[in-house]
């Protein structure tokens, strides 16, 4: 592994005995060239654990190796790693070139060589035309270039991004995040970076690591952090859920009362309307709902529908007939997750097995 995550614990001084610790016994790996997603709501630890890793601040508990190294009594300098702030952090009196040119020079190297690294960098970011621009007459994406190419100016061992769109507008951020994701890959630096966009960490990450409360619920690539989640949370954190403590009289599946967590994805629904020929053969393993919502989606539209006096949700493309709220409609269940303390279950529709359920 290049970097190496051993029990790392932080705990503030003004933490109370009944309050968790910032982050608490993490354990990780990351590959080298690896890029990681750190994804969880406000105050699980990911901005916590990013500024241990950069050495900004140390870990109560654990230690960092980077490279096989440990890094613990290490400065920020020293370890190597590039810093990408969501806020640019750029100097406002420095010249594009100048804003990159900075950690070189700092470290004192010589003129010809700043000047060639730095022109690499501006022809990799495609912002060499504008060289001579301050940060105030740039775009929002064209200064997060700048900081990108700034950390990367100095070859760092590590490049770590704290929410590095989150300053940017939306349809600016989705061109952005891939064009970082592939300059990251073409460079071949080790980088981690914090979100709590789950879309942004699908869109970008080799791997995803969701944080909650400051624990690490799960660790993995993003098609199997969604398709396996290992805990309600992360069921629930990646992508739409709805989240029952019961399952009663859903046809094709036993009641489940004992107070287990039950997460229903809207593509584990499907509903159809009995009067539609097509669909004739899946009413005997349906059930009878009422559309209390329909919410535009832009591609799809999104259907709340109660179902034996639960809610769930499931989305229809805009090419099938439209729903209106209070309409009665047959909805059937492919699948659940269930989630208890020890570990995960996924409980098929066990009246599906032989039918076509094929739908527009």
């Amino acid at each position: 592994m290049y970097l190496e995550l051993k029990n790392i614990t932080k705990r503030f001084a003004d933490t109370r005995p009944e309050e968790p610790d910032a982050v608490s016994h993490v354990d990780l790996g990351i590959e080298k060239g690896e890029l990681i997603a750190l994804l969880g709501p406000s105050g699980s630890g990911k901005t916590t654990l990013l500024r241990m890793i950069a050495g900004l601040d140390a870990p109560t508990e654990g230690e960092i190796y980077i490279d096989g190294e440990c890094v613990n009594d290490l400065s920020p300098a020293d370890r190597r790693v590039g810093f990408v702030f969501q806020n640019y952090a750029l100097f406002r009196y420095m010249t594009v070139y100048e804003n990159v040119a900075f950690g070189l020079d700092v470290q004192k190297r010589s003129k010809d060589e700043v000047r060639k690294r730095v022109g690499e960098l501006l022809d990799l970011i495609e912002l060499s035309h504008l060289r001579d621009r301050y940060p105030n007459q740039l775009s929002g994406g064209q200064r997060q270039r700048v900081a990108f190419a700034r950390a990367l100016a100095t070859q760092p061992a590590l490049l770590l991004l704290d929410e590095p769109f989150a300053a940017i507008d939306a349809k600016v951020r989705k061109e952005l995040r891939r064009w970082l994701r592939e300059m990251i890959h073409e460079v071949g630096v080790t980088s981690i970076f914090v979100t709590h966009d789950q879309e942004e960490a699908v869109d970008m990450a080799d791997r995803i690591v969701i944080l909650k409360d400051g624990k690490l619920e799960q660790a993995g690539s993003p098609y199997d952090v969604y398709k396996n989640p290992k805990t309600a949370f992360s069921a629930t954190f990646m992508g739409d859920s709805v989240v029952l403590d019961k399952l009663c009289g859903f046809t094709g599946f036993e009641d489940i009362t004992d107070g287990r967590k039950i997460v229903i994805r809207p593509e584990y629904v499907e509903a159809f309307r009995d009067d539609n020929p097509k669909f004739h053969h899946l009413i005997p393993y349906s059930n009878e709902g009422i559309v209390r919502d329909v919410v535009f989606r832009g591609d799809s539209v999104e259907l709340i529908i109660e179902v034996n006096g639960e809610r769930l949700m499931c989305r229809r493309s805009m090419e099938r007939r439209p729903v209106s709220t209070g309409e009665k409609m047959r909805v059937l269940l492919y699948r659940v997750n269930v989630f208890d303390e020890e570990g995960a279950q996924v409980l098929a529709n066990e009246t599906l097995q032989d039918v076509d359920v094929e739908f527009m």
